[in-house]
């Protein structure tokens, strides 16, 4: 809620972390409704699933099937997932997110961005 403002709908599998008093109590207090997905049932939330699939088989490939890069190389696969465009919207979450590009390093070094503060 801090970085991205509160919710109006929470979907959630069963976990403890999400179904508790605390979160129920939290929820009441700002009007959020929580949604729980039926247990060991990942269809319920199927795109969600299929993200999480994309970015595995990202991380499989990168890191060469060796565990132990994958949390050198998640952060980078993330970024890379964030700047793809979305088939359905011709978006990049990045850009749904900030309502423009990122500046890339290359932006940078090429000055192919504007300083809007000058």
């Amino acid at each position: 809620m801090c970085r991205h403002g509160c919710f109006k709908i929470q979907i959630n599998d069963q976990a403890r972390e999400f179904v508790n008093e605390i979160c129920k109590q939290l929820h009441e207090l700002l009007g959020v409704e929580q949604r729980v997905m039926s247990a060991y049932h990942p269809q319920t939330n199927g795109l969600v699933e299929r993200q999480n699939q994309i970015i595995r088989n990202s991380l499989v490939k990168v890191s060469e099937g060796n565990p132990k890069m994958c949390p050198q190389i998640i952060e980078g696969i993330l970024f890379a997932h964030r700047l793809n465009g979305n088939s359905s919207t011709n978006y990049s979450p990045f850009m749904r997110m900030y309502n423009r590009e990122p500046i890339l390093p290359i932006d940078v070094k090429h000055s192919l961005f504007k300083d809007k503060s000058n």
